[in-house]
């Protein structure tokens, strides 16, 4: 009887703590950027997501909205961004921040050419 209580009180646990995390969709809380003007993009191919953040752009003497940003990467670390929306009236726009796989295959095949050549011609020095 001692065990069949304990295992009801374990099943109940893990019901009341468990079941938040398995309901829980990315999507409720992801980061949005909405507006009666906002601008959506195509979410670009083989892109995997890691993050998305709201980037504030400044308005300069022209007029016009302008963003400055800075990227830190540890060597051989490979990131790429996406804008996928932008509100004009707000100099906002919306961000990703992940693994472009075909822009990370185009790289590596530029990377490849590039040794090789230099080998080659450092071979023939």
């Amino acid at each position: 009887m001692k065990n069949l209580i304990n295992f009801n009180a374990l099943w109940v646990f893990c019901i009341c703590f468990c079941m938040p995390f398995l309901a829980y969709s990315k999507h409720e809380d992801e980061v949005k950027l909405e507006g009666p003007n906002v601008v959506n993009y195509n979410y670009p191919e083989s892109f995997e997501e890691e993050s998305r953040y709201i980037r504030q752009g400044k308005i300069n003497s022209d007029g016009y909205c302008e963003f400055l940003s800075t990227y830190r990467a540890k060597p051989g670390e490979y990131i790429s961004i996406a804008e996928i929306a932008y509100d004009p009236d707000t100099c906002r726009s919306l961000i990703i921040k992940g693994i472009n796989h075909k822009g990370r295959e185009r790289y590596e095949k530029l990377m490849k050419s590039y040794l090789y050549e230099k080998n080659h011609i450092n071979e023939n020095q």
